[in-house]
Order: C-alpha cells, then structure tokens, then sequence
C-alpha cells in the first residue's frame, strides 16, 4: 500500500471546523478541498495525526472525517490505540467515497 496521507481540514462555519482526512492518494484531498467551499487542508505527519487524533487541537476534539463509508465491521475496528489500523480503514472509506463520485460524475 502506498503512504499514507494526513491532513486537517479547517472549515468555520461548520459545527466540527476540524476533522483529519486520511488518504492514499492526493487526488482524493484535492477531491475534498474543491466540494466543501471554504475549507483548507493543512498537511501532517503520521505522529501529527496520531496525535490530533488523540489529544486534539486548540483544545477541540478533532474527529475521523468522512466515515460513512465504511462497513460496520470496519468502523468497530476504528481505535486511536491502534492509529495505522485505523488510518489505513479511514484512508479506504476515502477511497470508496472518491471513487464514488468520479462514477456519479461528481468529480
């Protein structure tokens, strides 16, 4: 499997202004950053994820984005104790959910 990539999404006018987005491939941020207006994608490392993911931000939570492609399996499976576990399954819901819409179109 390719690296993986981490980022943190920042958006104010949304209830949760930051969520990670992992992904395996770039086009599946720049997919993310052109359909939510507003947003900016700031680049991390794995242990700047790792970390996000378990202690937050500017004192808020940071949550998993964009997970409601996974299988109910997979998002049991989801744990900040186990991180590239769960990096690896968020990374691909991301997958599915781009690969999605390039088929809707919505690309």
């Amino acid at each position: 499997m390719s690296e993986l990539k981490y980022y943190v999404r920042h958006q104010q006018n949304y209830l949760r202004d930051k969520l990670l987005l992992i992904c395996k491939d770039e086009a599946t941020k720049d997919f993310f950053e052109r359909r939510i207006p507003g947003s900016r994608f700031e680049r991390l490392t794995r242990d700047q994820a790792e970390h996000v993911s378990r202690i937050g931000m500017h004192g808020k939570i940071v949550t998993f984005g964009y997970t409601y492609k996974l299988t109910e399996e997979e998002m049991n499976q989801i744990s900040t104790l186990d991180f590239d576990h769960t990096a690896s399954i968020i990374a691909e819901g991301n997958a599915r959910l781009y690969k999605e819409a390039i088929e809707k179109g919505l690309e």
